[in-house]
């Protein structure tokens, strides 16, 4: 049976408390947001937002991207819903973690497979809807919603940093708002949540632009949006003049780096390795003439 399944914003985190521990206060969910809390006779489990992992968690597995499949299901009537989705990320060799609902179900899949489990979930008939987005100039009210996500995108990284690495926490950077030749675009989905970003700033050479943001939220990838968002900031780069642009990529980052291969980017034969990013993560300089 085919089924529509849409993304949900953001990246989420499933959490183990002690079997003892209060139940958590719920926060307001904000349109197509998930929270929930089980109770058994061993363990209290918790799906929130990866930023709302609370500090008693045990256990904190992130980040995971939530995909609601479009009910209202008969709770008695309907069966074999969750293996028709299941079994082809199963198929895919990615993790799944399933939870209903009374009007419907939701899959988890690790952030860093979500562009993977759209395309096996595609081959098997059924639909992942992409929601429409607008992209335009960052705004100041944007700004928290922005350094989240950005946040977000971070945590995909533990799939491959080395052991111990830090992410660190949101950190909204206002002033670069009013900095002189820097350009922002956030694409916004219909309920005005941020779902990817891109920025773009000059450098002591004043020939080359520095793309120093480029995140789409984890549901999205594989959509195109990040091919909207880079084409952006590089037309915003070449009106200020720019005749090449440079990045910094995760060393082990194989999806991005892939992405920014395919679009013309190249290893800086310059780049001396001295340069690390978030966390003390390694990175490599790629480079591109506009």
């Amino acid at each position: 049976m085919s089924q529509t399944l849409t993304p949900l914003p953001g990246a989420y985190a499933i959490c183990r408390l002690p079997a003892d521990a209060p139940l958590p206060v719920g926060p307001d969910v904000a349109p197509h947001g998930l929270w929930s809390v089980t109770r058994t006779a061993d363990e209290l489990s918790m799906v929130c937002r990866a930023h709302e992992s609370p500090a008693v968690a045990t256990h904190v597995d992130r980040p995971w991207s939530a995909f609601r499949l479009e009910g209202p299901f008969d709770l008695q009537g309907e069966t074999g819903i969750i293996a028709s989705v299941a079994g082809p990320i199963a198929d895919a060799r990615i993790s799944v973690f399933a939870m209903a609902t009374y009007d419907t179900d939701y899959v988890l899949v690790p952030a860093d497979h979500a562009a993977q489990v759209r395309a096996a979930l595609t081959g098997a008939g059924h639909r992942v809807a992409v929601p429409d987005t607008t992209i335009r100039a960052v705004a100041p009210g944007d700004i928290n919603a922005v350094a989240l996500l950005v946040w977000e995108c971070f945590t995909a990284y533990a799939a491959f940093a080395p052991e111990g690495w830090d992410p660190g926490g949101p950190i909204p950077q206002p002033e670069r708002l009013d900095r002189a030749g820097v350009h922002w675009a956030v694409a916004v989905d219909a309920d005005g949540a941020p779902r990817g970003v891109g920025a773009v700033q000059p450098t002591d050479d004043s020939t080359l632009g520095h793309v120093w943001q480029l995140f789409v939220d984890p549901g999205l990838q594989g959509t195109g949006l990040a091919d909207a968002l880079l084409d952006t900031v590089m037309a915003a780069a070449r009106a200020d003049g720019r005749t090449a642009l440079q990045l910094f990529c995760a060393r082990d980052g194989d999806q991005a780096r892939r992405f920014y291969a395919r679009r013309g980017w190249e290893p800086d034969p310059t780049d001396d390795g001295s340069t690390a990013g978030p966390g003390g993560l390694p990175v490599v300089r790629l480079r591109r003439d506009l």
